[in-house]
Formats: C-alpha cells, sequence, structure tokens
C-alpha cells in the first residue's frame, strides 16, 4: 500500500484499498484519506480531487464511523509519546554527531581524550601563575635596586 504524507494532518491512501472506488460530485475519482487531526485521529475519509476544470471538489464522504473519545485519547497520548521519542532520538543522534566531531578535533590537534586536554589546560594555568609570581618577583627586586 503507498502512503504519502499530508501537511494537514493526513495521510493518502492508495486505490489498492479493498473497496470500490468512490466518485465524487464532478465524475472525478474521490481520494481516501486517513485524518490524524486531535479529533479525529485514524479516521478514514473520502475526499474530491481537481476536477477536469483544475478546481478542487468539494466532495467529502466519512468512511468510518466517528472516532470515540476513548479511541482518540489513545491515539493522541500515542501520537505524542512517539513525538516525544523521535525528539529524544534526534537529540541522541546530535550528541552521538557532536561527539565524533569533538574527538575528531582532539585528534586533530594530538589529543586522545577530553581529559588529556583538560590536564594540559590545568598544567598551563599553573606555568602562568608560577610565570606570573616569577614576573611580579622580578619586578620587587627591580624596584628594590632603585
Amino acid at each position: 500500500m503507498e502512503n504519502s504524507a499530508s501537511s494537514s494532518g493526513s495521510v493518502n491512501v492508495s486505490s489498492n484499498v479493498c473497496h470500490a472506488p468512490v466518485v465524487c460530485n464532478c465524475g472525478s475519482e474521490s481520494k481516501l484519506i486517513i485524518s490524524w487531526s486531535d479529533d479525529n485521529p485514524g479516521r478514514r475519509s473520502f475526499y474530491g480531487k481537481y476536477n477536469a476544470s483544475g478546481r478542487k471538489c468539494k466532495y467529502f464522504s466519512c468512511y468510518d464511523p466517528p472516532t470515540n473519545d476513548f479511541h482518540a485519547n489513545l491515539f493522541n497520548k500515542i501520537k505524542k509519546e512517539i513525538k516525544e521519542l523521535k525528539a529524544t532520538l534526534d537529540a541522541h543522534n546530535q550528541y552521538a554527531i557532536d561527539n565524533v566531531a569533538a574527538t575528531s578535533l582532539l585528534s586533530s590537534v594530538g589529543y586522545e581524550s577530553i581529559g588529556e586536554l583538560q590536564n594540559d589546560i590545568e598544567n598551563l594555568k599553573i606555568e602562568v601563575a608560577v610565570q606570573k609570581v616569577e614576573l611580579d618577583i622580578k619586578h620587587l627586586q627591580l624596584e628594590s635596586k632603585e
């Protein structure tokens, strides 16, 4: 079965579905659409296509009975969980990409790990502090000679 997403929160279902083609008011075959709206998630309906003159046909007919509250709430909860899981997966994928990039960058400048880099930074801070003290001592010695 061929599916394609639609920006209106519904899915087009191919005409391979087990039903006789439904013809709309203008004589064109209508499309069976699955709604994913909050009110009617999973409910199938027929919508008119564009007619021969290029105008959109306004034909509409429900294929399924109205979605009851229990099923609507269940579908919506599942949709929300899927959206959250996809967001979590995207975040994990981005973390992995960033980690690979950081590891690659570290190795390009001669480090095997972030810990090794942090250790070098701490050692450099100590060196700078020692050099500052040495400069302060030299400055005091010069002042005392004057």
